[in-house]
């Protein structure tokens, strides 16, 4: 299907749904872009801590799975935002983290530095084949155990009996999505639909239509489109289960 046949829509227009719209924007694409709140990007892409995980805090998850996703994408984060905005991450990144371990903690110290010397190697493998840095800025990733008097300036030892240095950081999220709203706002092929909540979607032929409604009113309103992505966040399910679509497992 050639482009200027295709009509796309995208449901949710949080930090995924407007880089989605940006990217497609860029490829020659004219997209609708629903969004049930009167701002894009106001919710949890505004507001969460912005840490852009190594997978060190998934240490019970002995087959490595999630840190190895958490990884690669800590190694495109930057790039991939720097496709649709101009972002200096010197200018957005917070101190490093230190992990501290509880008296109680479900894992003990000599586990977690295993676990953290298996994220290192997956960063030296993942950095290798994507030629890629972390945040654009660290060609390795460390974790480091702390002396006795370097813990106890920022942690009770009658609680926390070790701790790590690392050079793991968060971005400030609010920052972030103030450029990705104005590169939003400058984008021609882009319909932002605000104050619309997208009630369904189900196929129709060759078609997907979305029903949704205006802001206040009760009137349902109906498009039809080549292809829809959901990228919402609060009825997600909801609106998948319409078109058929169930989760391949269980739901947290």
């Amino acid at each position: 299907m050639k482009k200027t046949s295709r009509r796309v829509a995208i449901l949710g227009a949080g930090g995924a749904g407007v880089c989605a719209a940006l990217e497609l924007a860029q490829r020659g694409y004219d997209i609708d872009l629903y969004e049930s709140s009167s701002l894009p990007i106001s919710k949890a892409s505004y507001v969460n801590e912005g840490k852009i995980h190594l997978g060190f805090i998934y240490a019970m998850d002995r087959k490595l799975k999630t840190s190895r996703e958490m990884i690669v994408g800590a190694l495109h984060f930057v790039s991939n935002l720097k496709r649709w905005i101009d972002l200096d991450p010197e200018e957005v990144i917070s101190t490093p983290f230190n992990y501290c371990v509880h008296n109680d903690s479900l894992v003990d110290a000599s586990e977690l530095l295993g676990h953290y010397k298996n994220c290192m190697s997956l960063f030296d493998e993942a950095k290798d084949h994507c030629q890629l840095k972390y945040l654009d800025l660290f060609e390795s990733i460390q974790a480091k155990r702390m002396s006795d008097a370097d813990l106890e300036k920022i942690a009770n030892p009658e609680y926390i009996k070790a701790g790590f240095s690392t050079n793991e950081y968060a971005v400030e999220p609010r920052t972030i999505a103030e450029k990705l709203r104005d590169a939003l706002n400058n984008e021609p092929s882009i319909n932002l639909l605000l104050n619309t909540p997208v009630q369904m979607v189900f196929r129709k032929g060759s078609q997907v239509v979305v029903h949704f409604r205006n802001g206040n009113t009760t009137h349902m309103s109906k498009e039809s489109y080549t292809d829809v992505i959901n990228v919402s966040w609060n009825g997600r399910l909801k609106i998948d289960k319409s078109m058929g679509i169930s989760p391949p497992a269980g739901w947290s």
